[in-house]
């Protein structure tokens, strides 16, 4: 695909963003490439099934979700795929005005933010929680 980069991208940041992502999720796969449009520097950590990372994701974000995507330059962390975008979009996109490791963008305060708690259930008995060795990894 044809880049949207060009000479109104912002200089780019410091420091990479990090995308927590499946090398087959559709959702992931939209996330990389507008990175990649918008010429920013990131990294991806790879969380597929069996992968030692999807404990470190799922005590970071509370619950084992991609996209997650963290930028250390602003300290924003973000899980849907539609708010990932809308925020690469305004903070790195033509015409935004550079972000440096101190800065954060105005806009970002007024977003609201989520806290995610799960508990895992049994469906034949939802007064009995579940233990995480209960689930099988193919019912991820």
């Amino acid at each position: 695909k044809g880049g949207k980069g060009g000479s109104n991208l912002p200089p780019p940041p410091p420091q990479p963003v990090t995308l927590w992502s499946f090398e087959g999720s559709p959702f992931c796969r939209v996330v990389r490439e507008r990175m990649t449009e918008l010429e920013l520097p990131h990294k991806i950590i790879t969380v597929a099934r069996g992968s030692s990372k999807r404990e470190a994701l799922k005590e970071m974000a509370g619950i084992v979700q991609v996209p997650y995507l963290e930028d250390p330059n602003t300290g924003i962390r973000w899980l849907e795929t539609a708010d990932i975008l809308s925020y690469l979009d305004r903070t790195y996109g033509p015409g935004a005005e550079p972000v440096g490791a101190a800065t954060a963008e105005p806009w970002i305060d007024d977003m609201p933010t989520v806290s995610v708690q799960a508990e895992l259930v049994d469906p034949l008995d939802a007064n009995t929680p579940l233990n995480e060795e209960d689930i099988s990894p193919s019912d991820y």
